[in-house]
């Protein structure tokens, strides 16, 4: 396809980001400016992830327990296969195991706004994990009665497919010419952020085709990271009852005799 079908593509896919061009002609003020781009920017990914759901609010685990929890502008979870707690007006605490995709939205581009963003990136990336399934050699050697024992000792990515796309993905919605950041530069580098559009010295704002290409991208990642995750993912009734002393209910499969 060619260049101009992708520059109008994008255009027209955020067309409500480029009204900013007309709300210029009222306030000047970035805040203003980015406050409204990042309802559209919301807006446009809860569009493209339904039915499934996106919430601000934090994820949580055993591994955060007692921490202090980091806000997350936009989760992108399912209530599969541990549904979210304090679930109200868009604000959830959501299990980490349901979380398939974190977007931090930043307005503007502040002053260490890629310092800040990093950070929680990187706490997402290290609290969510992705998808891991068996590789099809491993899984036919399974099925057919192979030694467990024998994969003992193997690396991860031996008997694995491992999710190795991003979890989390920074969004700038707004970004001026002159604004340096070399945090923020490294992480679009790393494909980790993007910057949607950005005022030229004219003043006038421009859509990057890229970036929001890119975005699609990630969203696209996350809608198969689902599906593969929910192969998987589940809770260990029977060890957490050992542990809790309770009698755990029996297997749900059903039993032949």
């Amino acid at each position: 396809m060619s260049d101009y079908f992708w520059k109008t593509y994008t255009e027209q896919l955020v067309n409500s980001l480029t009204a900013n061009n007309e709300i210029i002609k009222f306030t000047s003020n970035p805040a203003v400016i980015g406050a409204y781009a990042e309802s559209a920017v919301t807006e446009l990914i809860r569009n493209f992830m339904t039915p499934h759901i996106c919430s601000t609010g934090s994820l949580i685990g055993t591994a955060q327990v007692g921490e202090k929890l980091k806000q997350l502008d936009l989760m992108i979870w399912s209530p599969t296969p541990l549904p979210a707690i304090f679930d109200t007006a868009g604000f959830a605490l959501v299990p980490q195991q349901s979380v398939h995709g974190v977007i931090e939205i930043k307005r503007s581009a502040y002053s260490s706004v890629g310092k800040n963003m990093k950070d929680t990136l990187d706490w997402v990336e290290k609290n969510v994990e992705g998808y891991r399934q068996l590789k099809p050699e491993v899984l036919k050697f399974v099925q057919e009665g192979g030694d467990l024992n024998m994969l003992v000792g193997k690396l991860p990515h031996e008997v694995f497919d491992i999710d190795e796309n991003h979890i989390a993905l920074g969004i700038v919605c707004v970004k001026e010419s002159k604004q340096k950041d070399k945090t923020l530069d490294s992480l679009i580098e790393a494909g980790r952020a993007v910057v949607l559009q950005e005022i030229d010295v004219n003043g006038k704002i421009k859509v990057n085709t890229s970036h929001v290409l890119h975005l699609l991208e990630y969203l696209k990642s996350v809608r198969s990271r689902i599906v593969k995750k929910l192969d998987y993912e589940g809770v260990d009734v029977t060890g957490i009852a050992e542990k809790l002393g309770e009698k755990s209910p029996g297997s749900l499969k059903k039993q032949h005799t």
